[in-house]
């Protein structure tokens, strides 16, 4: 699988589309809106989504914009057109949020990480999610599978990994660490374990942050994920 089809995989993961190809709605029970301009970059080529509701003149805007955007060698750069690209936007409505950073893949082998023990979190020990993660306990079926490293005692979940997405052939991690607990390498941890548990079900496990998450992007480091593209998502 190269990139370019990785990147096209992460959309149809993040997003639910229509018969076009636009995009709808986050890929989450209840998801709210697509954003209005999604721009995947990857070394072997990029592609674009335009949310359903975007008027013709803008989405002809930004098509000429990534017609002439030019496929990355260092993922890290801007997208040669990232202001263009906000200017069109902004002259159909203000711009209300934006996100841009890495997306990686996992490499062939997940090593566990020593002296961390992770739990698996199920309707029979969602209590431990209580403490710090209530809002899980709801929607805790909607998201598997969840690790967590449980501490306190053995009451309570501090760090978790999630499905964060629908799944479809592949699936995105979602992580979240209690900040007292943060520094001591379970993120890394959970996100390890969720991504073999991925894997056993048959589906590519995907990992994404924001380029100024350095926390996010140190788990990706110490577990030697694969930088593959670059996401930039324009509300």
């Amino acid at each position: 699988m190269d990139n370019k089809y990785l990147i096209e995989l992460q959309a149809h993961v993040l997003f639910t589309h229509d018969a076009d190809g636009c995009i709808l709605k986050i890929n989450e029970p209840d998801g709210d809106d697509a954003p209005r301009f999604f721009l995947g970059r990857t070394t072997a080529g990029n592609l674009c989504r335009f949310r359903h509701d975007l008027p013709d003149e803008t989405v002809a805007q930004l098509t000429k914009l990534f017609i002439s955007e030019p496929t990355p060698s260092d993922l890290r750069q801007p997208p040669l057109h990232l202001a263009a690209y906000r200017r069109v936007l902004a002259s159909h409505a203000p711009i209300q949020h934006e996100e841009h950073g890495p997306a990686y893949y996992f490499p062939d082998v997940i090593q566990p990480l020593p002296n961390v023990e992770t739990t698996r979190m199920t309707r029979d020990n969602v209590e431990r999610l209580r403490p710090h993660f209530d809002w899980m306990i709801p929607v805790l079926d909607t998201m598997p599978p969840v690790f967590a490293v449980v501490q306190e005692g053995g009451a309570a979940a501090v760090a978790v990994c999630f499905s964060s997405r629908i799944p479809t052939v592949a699936d995105e991690a979602g992580v979240n660490t209690v900040e007292a607990h943060r520094g001591r390498g379970y993120a890394a941890a959970v996100v390890a374990c969720w991504a073999e548990a991925i894997r056993g079900l048959g589906r590519i496990p995907f990992y994404s942050t924001a380029w100024g998450n350095a926390a996010s992007q140190a788990v990706a480091r110490k577990l030697g994920l694969v930088m593959y593209g670059d996401d930039l998502s324009i509300s």
